[in-house]
């Protein structure tokens, strides 16, 4: 199981169970499922700085993320490697959910309880999060997200195709058209087509219907 790959899964009327007490998320638009949850809150609310350091940094280096200097420190003892990937799964939910609904260093600090706020391992966490929620905006959500192209702009010629030895009849207009797209910033091969006027007419009159068709649903 890669941690990046778990299911995000939210109760939007739910509350977050830890260790016997309800902890009342702080997302405002979503709940963090307990049963994903609660091995990082759990660990976090009884660890050292330095375990919960060690736990933070692999997450992200499962995720590749890159950019963030986070001190060596060994692996929490006591943990079996199931234990561990559970630890690390959970950790990373945290981190991706706080990232995506740009949850505050407060926030974050409030899923682990309000009387976890001076735990050495809330608060390690909290801060390494602090550090490493832009990179993750950057470098993992932006380019995970699914997104259509954008048309950023058009170049067209118009060609005429006159009788002559080879064209028994003048076929009119044709016109040679592409469209300039990108995609999360980064420019993509333009788009290229060829039409007659009958169909370029078709094609504008198709793009003013789905203009129109955005436009009653916003």
């Amino acid at each position: 199981l890669c941690p990046a790959a778990t299911p995000f899964l939210f109760d939007p009327a739910a509350d977050l169970q830890q260790g016997g007490a309800v902890i009342l998320s702080p997302f405002k638009m979503v709940e963090l499922s307990s049963q994903l949850a609660a091995p990082a809150v759990d660990f976090m609310r009884s660890r050292s700085a330095a375990e919960a350091r060690y736990i933070v940094e692999a997450a992200l280096n499962s995720l590749e993320v890159e950019g963030l200097s986070i001190e060596n420190t060994e692996a929490p003892g006591g943990l079996s490697k199931p234990q561990l990937k559970e630890l690390l799964a959970s950790a990373t939910l945290i981190l991706m959910e706080g990232a995506k609904e740009a949850a505050t260093a407060q926030e974050i600090q409030d899923v682990f309880g309000e009387d976890a706020s001076a735990a050495e391992g809330v608060k390690e966490f909290t801060s390494l999060y602090t550090k490493a929620v832009p990179l993750l905006r950057s470098q993992i959500l932006m380019k995970s997200g699914f997104s259509l192209d954008h048309v950023t702009g058009v170049t067209w010629r118009e060609d005429f195709e006159r009788k002559g030895r080879h064209l028994h009849k003048n076929a009119g207009p044709r016109y040679y058209i592409s469209l300039h797209r990108e995609n999360s910033g980064k420019k993509l091969e333009p788009l290229s087509f060829a039409c007659t006027a009958d169909e370029l007419a078709d094609l504008v009159a198709r793009l003013k219907d789905a203009v129109k068709q955005v436009e009653r649903l916003s």
